[in-house]
This record gives C-alpha cells, sequence and structure tokens, in this order.
C-alpha cells in the first residue's frame, strides 16, 4: 500500500513570518496537533502542539511575538506519495517523528501520521528494518498504544 492512499488532505499551513498566537488557533479551530510552516509557499518546517507549550508557554513568551519560524521543528522529513507504508514506518522511527509530510513536484499533497499507518496496518511493526526492542524506552512506549 502507497502512503498516498493513507494520506490526508489538504494540509494545513502557516507562513514562517505568523505569530504563533495563530498557529495555536488555526490548530485549536481545526482540531489538529500540527502544522506545516512554509516560506514562498514551500514547506520549511513544523509546528506542534508541544512546541507551542514546551518553547512558548512553560517559558512566559508572548504568544503575539513569537514566530512560527522561532519555534519550528527545522528538519523537515518528508515522503513521495508513492513511498510504500512500510518504508515510511521506517524512516518516521528511524527519525523519531510521528508525522510526514507528503511532497510531489516540489508541493505540500498531503500528511500521514503514524496512527494513520497504524489504523490501515496494524501489523506494521512485523514489518520493521529496525529490531523495536532495541529502541529507546519512549518509542515503545509509543508504538505499544
Amino acid at each position: 500500500m502507497k502512503l498516498k492512499e493513507v494520506m490526508n488532505f489538504p494540509v494545513l499551513t502557516i507562513d514562517s513570518d505568523e505569530a504563533v498566537h495563530k498557529a495555536a488557533h488555526i490548530m485549536s479551530m481545526s482540531n489538529i496537533g500540527s502544522l506545516i510552516v512554509t516560506q514562498s509557499g514551500k514547506p520549511v518546517g513544523i509546528i506542534t502542539e508541544r512546541d507551542i507549550l514546551k518553547k512558548v508557554v512553560a517559558t512566559c513568551r508572548d504568544v503575539r511575538h513569537v514566530k512560527a519560524s522561532d519555534i519550528m521543528s527545522k528538519s523537515l522529513k518528508t515522503a513521495d506519495p508513492n513511498m510504500d507504508l512500510v518504508n515510511a514506518a521506517n524512516l518516521m522511527i528511524k527519525n523519531g517523528i510521528k508525522r510526514l509530510p507528503i511532497i510531489e513536484d516540489g508541493k505540500l499533497v498531503g500528511m500521514v501520521t503514524f496512527t494513520d499507518l497504524l489504523r490501515v496496518y496494524p501489523d506494521i511493526t512485523k514489518s520493521f528494518e529496525i529490531d523495536v526492542e532495541k529502541l529507546p524506552k519512549k518509542y515503545k512506549k509509543w508504538l505499544r498504544r
């Protein structure tokens, strides 16, 4: 099965210069946990609820003055819509990510979460290239949810 068969779309985005309060508002109103951050229309990072909590709220920064680019994760891992689910899951685990933006011809076309993969392929962990038992404790707990 390919990612294009399970990916979510459209993907909500926010410009890198926008304030974090706008990101929080979009996520809250859309009932989602992350936004892809764009610059000149191209994906450059991702903001999650956890980023807002840890990098803004917990440090008492003003959400009106902190930009999306200030707190986004910049090492955006992406995948092609034709990637198979097992390769995508391996990529996500090896990089410690739960969300995988899908890029086609340089454009953001979808998003897949690890939960999406488990929903459509519950036995996917049997196909991993890595030994799940050798993963750090936090990832084992994440896989067993």
